[in-house]
């Protein structure tokens, strides 16, 4: 079921997730927090990830699903209880939106780690650890940020936010 975006003026953002038990990946209440993250991200043309916070519920979990060249959507993959087990000292500066940020319409440049491994479960209670480096490390790393409270926003380099129409604009340009 489609959600509500909880918004960066409503506090319940800045809440800090919490961990999610393993047996509760079995329950009727995990399918459907499921459910309701892939067709909330889904409702969005340009979302790439939506974290359970996003939709008000404080759980430590999060979709990414990713589009190819072509606008087709990837397979969905669910990040629960993820941890940075290390990251690159090497930082890129890239523009991000947020869907809790004016439904993704403001852009701006982040700093962030270039790679990143984490270790985390996926919706069947199995555990990985992977590495993600480029695009596929900010959004964990932004991700990452959501179910500890925090924001692009709060990390921005505010002389480059843009909105939209000017963000789209300054990259034809590049």
């Amino acid at each position: 079921m489609i959600k509500n975006i909880v918004l960066d003026t409503d506090e319940g953002i800045r809440e800090v997730s919490l961990p999610i038990d393993p047996p509760y990946l079995r329950s009727v209440e995990f399918k459907s927090l499921c459910t309701d993250l892939i067709d909330t991200l889904q409702s969005f043309k340009y979302g790439v990830a939506i974290s359970a916070i996003q939709i008000g519920i404080p759980k430590r979990i999060f979709l990414v699903q990713r589009s190819d060249r072509d606008g087709r959507r990837e397979s969905p993959k669910y990040y629960i209880n993820p941890i940075v087990e290390s990251a690159s000292e090497k930082l890129v500066k890239y523009y991000e939106a947020c869907l809790s940020v004016n439904y993704a319409q403001t852009f701006g440049e982040v700093v962030r780690k270039y790679w990143v491994r984490i270790s985390y479960l996926d919706e069947n209670g199995n555990s990985h650890t992977e590495k993600y480096d480029g695009l596929d490390a900010r959004i964990i790393l932004h991700e990452i940020d959501h179910l500890e409270g925090i924001l692009f926003t709060d990390i921005v380099d505010m002389s480059t936010v843009k909105e939209l129409k000017e963000y789209l604009g300054y990259i034809k340009k590049r």
